[in-house]
């Protein structure tokens, strides 16, 4: 640049404004590159977007409502392995001397199976 950075002559403003032009332009380029690998139509799909309805503003609530349905599923899913564990536990503690890292015989296994099919 010819003169100082904060030169008010005509010549150092070309200067400044093509400078953030290019600038501007680079991040455009960088932007649609990112865009363009996001399939929107598919996105709308998803969040249940209607046909020409906008689809961004549906973007962060449809993740929140994903994220709270994997953490009810998480809660369900933790409590019935969980009951299922107490129930395989119970089924081989009533067999004598089986713990369920030892489960001696096959008729411990197929004590522990009905318990499961059960609970």
């Amino acid at each position: 640049m010819p003169h100082e950075a904060e030169c008010p002559c005509e010549f150092c403003e070309i200067f400044r404004l093509r400078a953030r032009i290019a600038e501007l332009e680079e991040w455009k380029s960088s932007a649609l590159d990112i865009l363009n690998g996001i399939n929107l139509q598919e996105v709308g799909k998803a969040l249940s977007v209607g046909l020409g309805q906008p689809i961004g503003p549906a973007i962060l609530p449809g993740i929140h409502s994903l994220r709270a349905r994997v953490a009810e599923l998480e809660v369900d899913t933790t409590r019935r392995l969980g009951s299922r564990v107490n129930v395989l536990e119970d089924a081989l503690e009533e067999i004598a001397g089986c713990t369920p890292d030892n489960a001696c015989t096959e008729m411990c296994a197929e004590i522990a199976t009905e318990a499961l099919k059960c609970s």
